[in-house]
């Protein structure tokens, strides 16, 4: 017999830099669509968060289903709300954005609960993007009009070797 260890992907870390009143970490799970956004891979990123304002008329919605103004999000982080009924799901809103300028995405979950790992298939995808939960985002919606900036940095790997317990367990399947 033969135990083989891996290495358990780290949850990306979310830092709410400023403003002050709602600073610190909060829970983000990493898009699963593209190999080439990885936080791992790409770097951490840092910057100004602001709505990707979809040009539908009469007032802008933030799902992100179709263009938004140019330059609005250049060098910036895209909140964008999850649904709105765009045809190509998660990776069309991540792809819009990226072509708008945006250096990452923030997606904000549209029901109660965790977040969750977004799907689809496009590694024509080069910036991160995370999923918050609905309560996260509500609250820090409410700040970017005070100028909300937040660091995206990948989470730590997980070597399984160091931890006895995973270590006994895979043992037992051999026994």
């Amino acid at each position: 017999p033969r135990m083989q260890m891996y290495l358990f992907a780290g949850v990306p870390t979310f830092t709410v830099n400023a403003p002050g009143t709602v600073a610190g970490n909060y829970f983000a799970a990493e898009s699963g669509f593209s190999t080439n956004n990885k936080l791992a891979n790409v770097g951490p990123r840092t910057g100004q968060v602001v709505w990707y304002n979809d040009d539908a008329s009469p007032s802008p919605t933030h799902f992100a289903c179709n263009g938004s103004a140019p330059g609005s999000l250049t060098g910036k982080i895209a909140m964008i709300i999850r649904g709105g009924g765009c045809a190509g799901g998660f990776v069309e809103k991540v792809k819009n954005a990226q072509n708008n300028g945006a250096i990452a995405v923030i997606m904000v979950n549209n029901v109660a609960g965790f977040p969750i790992t977004m799907g689809g298939t496009d590694n024509t995808i080069t910036i991160p993007a995370v999923m918050i939960s609905q309560a996260d985002g509500n609250l820090l919606a409410a700040e970017i009009v005070n100028n909300l900036n937040v660091t995206l940095t990948a989470g730590l790997n997980l070597d399984g070797d160091y931890d006895n317990g995973i270590v006994t367990h895979e043992y037992g399947h051999g026994v």
